[in-house]
């Protein structure tokens, strides 16, 4: 990620100029910050420094950008840079670098960012030199499509330039520094506010080649010259002017102009005549040359009116239909074609379904056999296969990284008291239970025996399946990328793996491109080549993965809410805005930019939105107090339980079954074991728990108690709209049983 520059300011043209980012004074960052560890600087300028983080929710590399105090200071500017950061964060693209989340934390604001594992288009010239002219049309196409899709939202780069774009290792551009967009009715007081009144006189000494922090955020070597004279009215037309001087540098080696100061630098975008590409480096087609110089037309009416109309040219230069159905070469087709006969070809993954369905099966069987002669022999093999199975999700998610794991992840992090209560209590119902029917010994034994069984499947049959697949993976990725470079759009190229990927192209597609573009892709194209649908990879953490994000994105719009609001509320303050009424309009404001979010951002992500009850209600009434409340109920009857009768007993009713199991009587024999079983607790003890008040512990001691509580936990985990029926049932429930009860 590139630096900004230091500022100085322009007495006649009314913005800031860069100087350089050894200006910029010293920051002090904690070593965590929100949420993020912070691993290094990455590099500074006039707006703040960006820095390597890793996010812990999601154990994950990102980029931190962190804002210098003196600008913090100011609320007005906070505010504004917070609004557009956070229109910003709503663009989802493949051509541009996502912010993932703003915030502010002891006074430090911030917004973390996608990290590209490459390197800038900047540092690709200075180590290389000149691009190949396909090549590089080939990568500006790419951010050219970035910045339409901002370009409808209404925002404006200001900061294009050859460090602000940068290519991943499967060759995809990406437009970086979307934070400092202009969006519309942005503020032209950028600057903070001890240097709004500060003399407006330019800094000879600044340099061309750094970003200017304040009104005119830009850098000189790629300024458009309407941008020099007043940046906070530019349109995307600037835009263009910037990405046509960075395909100048990029097949010519150097920027159109240069200088000593960005004083003259800028003087020259405004006055002097370009050099033609193609005078400079012969192997420059003239009609690529014709294009740029289009593109940096000194006047805005002469270039390229809209990023659509460069994009068709720049398509029509390497030759790419951008209408019509993508239809690939033979080759193309072939290669894929053979890639996934080789990627469904390891015999470890045909094996492997069936050696865990085996392992199920098997341990099942057994359980279900114990159960005729030991209870507790039952309980620990059922146990084993739970116990399993989350230490192979936890073994596996955590090696792979795979995406249910990682969201699991993220909202155990992310969870507040009342989760943490919730679980602990679930933990201690669980904990009861397995003490209650003797099986806690065997489910300890059982977690050793899990673990070794998931590390030897994991890193035996998963290591190996890895393995042989990296090598088909690979071979579509080099050529996905080629086919990126010759000016292919990125969801053709996706549509393509889609459709001639075969029935059981959701595997594939998956490993390439990750779980929520397969089902993005699943939505957008579900029929391949012959129309009909096709079968579905992993549809089982579907309704998991959309759990979590309905949770998720109600933790994180409340977040936003929140911090949305405070920075309005000071911006306003500072304004000179009525404290009280401050407050409304923050609160107005915050509502109507989640609102606008809602509207503009797509994705799995976004789609997902619960909106969660306010207040004391959530407090009584929500499902982590239901969750709790039923626990406690289930808990508490089954101590009563316990208090009253005695292990011989329990044998003995056991026993009873299994004789009716024999005399194939089961129906009889359970209800004569349920009718000696109430007639001995209608005479039972209320519940005493040594610490606990009697008013507490008498609800429970009833099997009513125990049924109310299975009711309410089930609620816990209802869709809204049968919570209701859920808790008449259980008020119905509790009535028959209370009358079911007396009658015994």
């Amino acid at each position: 990620m590139a630096g900004q520059g230091a500022s100085a300011v322009d007495e006649t043209s009314g913005f800031e100029l860069g100087g350089g980012a050894a200006a910029a004074p010293n920051m002090e960052v904690p070593s965590t910050l929100g949420g993020y560890q912070m691993l290094k600087e990455l590099g500074r300028g006039g707006m703040g420094a960006v820095y390597l983080a890793r996010q812990m929710s999601l154990d994950r590399n990102v980029a931190v950008k962190v804002m210098r105090p003196e600008w913090a200071k100011d609320p007005i500017f906070v505010a504004r840079f917070t609004r557009e950061a956070f229109a910003a964060a709503q663009l989802v693209h493949h051509n541009v670098v996502q912010i993932h989340d703003i915030g502010a934390e002891r006074d430090t604001n911030f917004f973390s960012m996608e990290f590209v594992e490459g390197e800038s288009l900047g540092d690709m010239v200075k180590r290389d030199g000149n691009l190949d002219a396909e090549v590089a049309v080939g990568y500006i196409l790419q951010a050219a499509r970035g910045l339409a899709v901002a370009h409808e939202q209404g925002m404006v780069h200001r900061d294009i330039k050859p460090d602000n774009l940068m290519l991943n290792r499967h060759g995809i551009v990406k437009v970086a520094d979307l934070g400092i967009v202009k969006t519309p009715g942005a503020a032209e007081a950028d600057r903070p506010a001890e240097e709004r009144s500060a003399p407006r006189k330019i800094n000879p000494s600044a340099p061309t080649q750094v970003t200017m922090a304040g009104i005119a955020m830009g850098t000189p070597a790629y300024m458009a010259p309407e941008q020099a004279r007043d940046a906070a009215k530019v349109d995307a037309r600037a835009d263009i002017y910037s990405l046509g001087c960075t395909l100048y540098v990029l097949v010519t080696g150097r920027p159109p102009f240069e200088g000593k100061t960005a004083v003259e630098v800028i003087t020259k975008h405004a006055s002097q005549p370009i050099v033609p590409p193609e005078v400079i480096v012969k192997r420059v087609p003239k009609a690529l040359s014709e294009i740029i110089l289009k593109m940096v037309a000194k006047r805005a009416e002469d270039r390229y009116q809209t990023m659509p109309e460069l994009i068709k040219a720049l398509e029509k230069f390497l030759g790419v239909e951008s209408s019509g159905p993508f239809s690939p070469r033979e080759e193309h087709a072939q290669t894929l074609d053979e890639a996934v006969a080789a990627f469904r070809a390891v015999p470890a993954a045909r094996l492997r379904p069936k050696l865990i369905l085996a392992f199920l099966a098997a341990t099942l069987c057994v359980a279900l056999i114990s159960l005729t002669f030991s209870w507790t022999w039952a309980g620990g093999f059922f146990g084993l296969v739970l116990l399993t199975s989350v230490a192979y999700f936890v073994l596996a998610g955590a090696s792979q990284k795979s995406y249910l794991f990682t969201k699991v992840r993220e909202l155990i992090f992310g969870s507040g008291w009342k989760d943490w209560l919730t679980w602990i209590v679930a933990g201690l119902l669980l904990f009861v239970v397995l003490y209650l029917f003797g099986w806690l010994w065997m489910w300890i034994a059982g977690c050793v025996l899990a673990v070794v069984l998931a590390a030897g499947f994991h890193y035996t049959i998963d290591a190996r399946i890895a393995s042989r697949r990296s090598e088909p993976l690979e071979k579509v990725q080099r050529m996905l990328r080629s086919m990126r470079l010759k000016g292919l759009e990125e969801d053709s190229l996706r549509q393509f793996v889609c459709k001639y990927a075969g029935d059981y192209w959701e595997e594939f597609y998956e490993a390439l491109f990750g779980y929520e573009s397969k089902l993005a892709a699943r939505d957008r194209w579900p029929h391949g080549d012959r129309g009909a649908a096709r079968a579905k990879y992993g549809a089982w953490r579907d309704p998991l993965v959309r759990w979590i994000e309905a949770r998720q994105v109600a933790r994180r719009e409340a977040k936003e809410r929140r911090h949305l609001q405070a920075v309005e509320e000071k911006g306003l303050k500072a304004a000179g805005v009525d404290p009280a009424q401050a407050r409304k309009q923050a609160e107005e404001a915050a509502s109507k930019m989640l609102t606008q979010a809602k509207t503009k951002r797509s994705g799995l992500a976004r789609t997902l939105v619960v909106a969660p009850i306010k207040g004391p209600l959530e407090l009584v009434f929500g499902a982590q107090a239901r969750f709790i409340v039923g626990a406690a109920l289930v808990v508490g009857c089954a101590l009563w339980i316990k208090q009253n009768v005695s292990p011989e007993e329990f044998e003995q009713a056991a026993a009873q079954m299994q004789e009716g199991a024999q005399k194939e009587a089961v129906a009889a024999q359970a209800k004569e074991v349920a009718s000696s079983m109430f007639k001995r607790m209608r005479s039972a003890k209320p519940l005493k728990i040594a610490v606990l008040p009697g008013f507490l512990t008498e609800p429970a001691s009833h099997f009513t108690a125990g049924l109310a509580g299975l009711l309410l936990i089930l609620s816990a985990f209802c869709a809204s709209r049968l919570k209701v029926i859920v808790l008449l049932v259980m008020a119905g429930g509790l009535f028959a049983a209370h009358w079911f009860s007396l009658a015994w």
